[in-house]
C-alpha cells in the first residue's frame, strides 16, 4: 500500500461516520477522555475551533450507539435552520431573552421524544392526553422527524391545528370539531411526559452545525444563547427527574465568544469542554497530532508504524 492510500479521515465527520466508520471507532484517539466526560459527568457544551473534532465526537457517540445499543442518540445539524419562524413561535409575548430559551425548550422536547419513542423500555404514565398529543404529533408530521427546522415549520405556521379537545378531555372528537392549536398545552404537556418517563438506557439529544449558514444577524446569535440555556435547564430538569436523558450542544469557540448571556460564563466553566490539539512540546512525535495520524496509518496498514 503506497501512501497515498493510506485513510487519514475525511474533513467532514458526517461524511467520514458514513463512509469510513471504522476511524470513528478504531481510529478515534481520545488522549483526554472527552468521550467519557460526556457519558459520566454530565458534561453537554463541547467547544473546539473549526476542525478541532467536535462533530466527530457526535458522530463516534452515534456509532457507539449503533454498535452496543447501550444508550440511544438522535443528531440534529441547523444547517438550514429557520431563525426567524423560530423566534415567531407563540409561546411568550416577553422578550426575547425570555421567549427564546421557552421555544427552544418547545423544540428540544419534541426531538428528545423522538428518541424516547424508539426506546422499548421507555415507560410514562399513560392517559388519554398524553396519547393525544403522540398522535397529534405524528398526524401533523413532527413525528417522528429527524429535522429541527422541519418541527419549526410546522408548529410555527398559522395552520398548525390539533384536536384540542383530546388534548385536554381526552375525548376523540371528528374532523369538524377540529380547533386551533393551543400551543401553550402542548408544550406543558410535553413538558409533563418527557421530565416524568422513565427509561433503562440513556438518551443523547446532539445538536451540531451551529455556525452553517450562519450571518450577523442578531437573531441568529439571540437564538444560539437561547439554545445553550435551554439545553442547561433542560438538562438540570432530566437530572432532577431522574430522567436518562441529556442535551448535548456542539459550538465553535469563537462563536460562543460572541453570544451573550449572564450564565454563559458559568455553563462554561461547569458544564463545558473544550478541545484543544495544542501542545507546547519539544518533541513532536510526542503530541496528540502526531499520535492520531499514526494510529489512522497503522489501522490503514494493519501493522505498528511510525510515518514520521
Amino acid at each position: 500500500m503506497s501512501f497515498k492510500e493510506i485513510k487519514f479521515g475525511f474533513a467532514a465527520a458526517e461524511k467520514e461516520k458514513s463512509d469510513s466508520p471504522q476511524l470513528l471507532m478504531q481510529g478515534f484517539f481520545d488522549a483526554y477522555g472527552y468521550i467519557s466526560e460526556i457519558i459520566g459527568m454530565n458534561k453537554f457544551l463541547i467547544l473546539g475551533p473549526k476542525g478541532s473534532g467536535k462533530s466527530a465526537i457526535g458522530a463516534r457517540l452515534e456509532l457507539l450507539s449503533d454498535s452496543n445499543k447501550m444508550f440511544f442518540t438522535k443528531q440534529y445539524y441547523l444547517t438550514s435552520f429557520p431563525y426567524k419562524p423560530f423566534s415567531s413561535i407563540a409561546l411568550s409575548s416577553e422578550a426575547p431573552e425570555t421567549k427564546l430559551p421557552i421555544n427552544w425548550e418547545f423544540i428540544l422536547l419534541i426531538a428528545s421524544l423522538n428518541s424516547f419513542i424508539e426506546d422499548p423500555t421507555c415507560k410514562y404514565h399513560r392517559n388519554h392526553k398524553i396519547d393525544a398529543v403522540i398522535n397529534a404529533l405524528k398526524n401533523e408530521g413532527i413525528l417522528p422527524s429527524e429535522d429541527l427546522a422541519q418541527i419549526v415549520k410546522i408548529s410555527s405556521n398559522k395552520q398548525f391545528m390539533v384536536n384540542l379537545k383530546s388534548i385536554i378531555s381526552g375525548q376523540k372528537s371528528s374532523q369538524s370539531e377540529k380547533v386551533p392549536f393551543n400551543i401553550e398545552k402542548l408544550f406543558a404537556t410535553l413538558q409533563s411526559l418527557c421530565y416524568s418517563l422513565q427509561m433503562k438506557f440513556m438518551h443523547y439529544i446532539i445538536i451540531d452545525g451551529l455556525d452553517d449558514a450562519l450571518t450577523q444577524r442578531s437573531i441568529q446569535y439571540q437564538s444560539l444563547s437561547a439554545l445553550i440555556l435551554a439545553a442547561d435547564r433542560m438538562n438540570d430538569k432530566f437530572k432532577t427527574n431522574k430522567v436518562n436523558a441529556r442535551i448535548i450542544v456542539l459550538c465553535r469557540t469563537d462563536i460562543f465568544d460572541k453570544l451573550g448571556g449572564p450564565n454563559k460564563n458559568k455553563v462554561r466553566r461547569d458544564s463545558g469542554i473544550l478541545l484543544d490539539w495544542f501542545q507546547d512540546v519539544n518533541d513532536l512525535k510526542s503530541t496528540n497530532i502526531i499520535k492520531l495520524v499514526n494510529l489512522r496509518a497503522e489501522l490503514s496498514l494493519g501493522r505498528k508504524i511510525d510515518i514520521f
